[in-house]
């Protein structure tokens, strides 16, 4: 089984303190494959193919302050990818590569992140049946 794990920080092995009993053995196998940032993530899928199962994390890539702070009229926030964007860009890679979606847990600790990412694969999960 091929299992990608979405995450900037951690590993699987983390995980396993506070997701549900039952999937802490999942988590404690050291045959995962671990993706830091959305371009990870993208390149892994597209040069590698679907894996059989991806564990989201939501908050991958911090927000970054482009310019002086000081000057707020000439600073911009350039927002970091979340695991939101990676579950939107699969979404759309499934649906133009006519690729059924693999299987996928939110391990995300951010409880909107985690549900936004699991609402949107569910969504698409229903409209392939």
């Amino acid at each position: 089984m091929k299992k990608l794990f979405l995450d900037d920080i951690r590993n699987p092995k983390d995980c396993t303190y506070y997701m549900h009993s039952s999937l802490v053995p999942l988590y404690n196998t050291m045959d995962w494959i671990i993706v830091r940032t959305y371009n990870e993530f993208v390149k892994y899928i597209t040069d590698n193919g679907m894996p059989d199962l991806i564990s989201f994390d939501h908050d991958i890539e911090e927000d970054q302050i482009d310019g002086d702070v000081m000057d707020l009229k000439n600073c911009k926030i350039i927002y970091g990818k979340t695991g939101y964007d990676c579950a939107k860009w699969l979404v759309e890679y499934c649906m133009d590569h006519n690729i059924k979606l693999c299987e996928f847990i939110v391990h995300s600790a951010n409880p909107e992140g985690a549900r936004n990412i699991q609402s949107i694969l569910d969504n698409y999960k229903k409209y392939e049946k």
